[in-house]
């Protein structure tokens, strides 16, 4: 899902290209949390973008944490995002899915 809370990194597209191309699938999916940013103090709605990413040297997980409080009509997944260390080689892992 791409919406205009994100901010993209230079040369994402052919990221994502170089990435499908190195998946050993015949239909690969490509999925990912996104990375934070900053966006400046002085930053005025409308004027141009100048946020800056969050440097991502590993990989982003999400995993189930809790549930909600049902007596409070919350009975909702929580998530949490996890550091994943593990070096793939610079080919997208598979999934469970």
């Amino acid at each position: 899902q791409v919406d205009s809370h994100l901010r993209f990194a230079p040369g994402w597209d052919e990221t994502c290209l170089q990435q499908l191309r190195a998946c050993p699938s015949v239909k690969p999916v490509l999925t990912a949390y996104a990375s934070s940013y900053t966006l400046p103090k002085d930053y005025v709605p409308g004027e141009p973008d100048r946020a800056a990413l969050a440097a991502a040297s590993h990989m982003t997980v999400l995993c189930a944490d809790t549930f909600g409080d049902v007596s409070k009509d919350d009975p909702f997944l929580r998530i949490k995002a996890r550091v994943c260390r593990s070096d793939f080689g610079h080919v997208p892992p598979p999934a469970l899915f």
